[in-house]
């Protein structure tokens, strides 16, 4: 399914999530199409607008997933796209992936916002208590974006990607929702993860506080 419209405001500064449009698929194709935008995603060859549109129109079916493109303010088109996948209704689990496919907006805070957005809706509106995610482990600025929102590394998948001649290994983080610690963890949460959870009740108090429904 696609998700709702929502946005943020942060540093005088502002980031929107809208549903992604069907009529974008050419523009995906050219942005999803870079080497350099998929270094380190499961992405390696050129894609063709009918391959956007065939991924758009089953990603707006999907019961399993909530899609978005991102839209910071001042642009016409979207930087990235950015969902929550795998939705478990026994487990009360998801996986979360991004991908800013403009580099002219790397560096700029634009995933963080998401991130934001992403994770306070599924934890409030689709009631995850833990949201996986994974990164190369050789894409710092992406690790350390997942980990400001509360997210914390659980694991390693060894030499699973191949990118210029070279093997890398995968990262696998988790969001542990900090209201249902108890319910998570009766035993007592282990103790280095304690400083995820803080940062994670913090980050769900902004996007409660600063996420508008548009």
């Amino acid at each position: 399914m696609y998700g709702p419209k929502l946005r943020i405001e942060y540093d005088e500064f502002g980031i929107t999530l809208v549903p992604p449009k069907v009529e974008w698929a050419g523009y995906y194709a050219e942005m999803m199409s870079s080497l350099k935008v998929n270094m380190w995603t499961n992405g390696l060859y050129g894609l063709t607008e009918a391959d956007e549109r065939e991924w758009l129109e089953k990603s707006a079916k999907d019961p399993k997933g909530v899609s978005w493109a991102i839209m910071p303010d001042g642009c016409k088109l979207p930087v990235g796209n950015t969902g929550l996948h795998d939705i478990s209704l026994v487990n009360g689990s998801c996986t979360s992936g991004i991908v800013i496919f403009d580099p002219e907006w790397w560096g700029k805070g634009v995933a963080s916002g998401a991130h934001i957005i992403r994770t306070g809706f599924g934890a409030d509106n689709l009631g995850r208590s833990t949201i996986n995610s994974t990164v190369r482990e050789v894409n710092e600025a992406s690790r350390k974006a997942l980990e400001r929102v509360g997210y914390a590394v659980t694991g390693k998948v060894l030499r699973n990607c191949f990118r210029d001649g070279e093997y890398y290994d995968t990262l696998t983080l988790t969001w542990l929702h900090p209201e249902r610690i108890n319910l998570l963890y009766p035993q007592g949460l282990p103790p280095e993860y304690t400083g995820a959870v803080e940062r994670a009740s913090q980050v769900l108090k902004k996007a409660r506080d600063l996420v508008k429904k548009l």
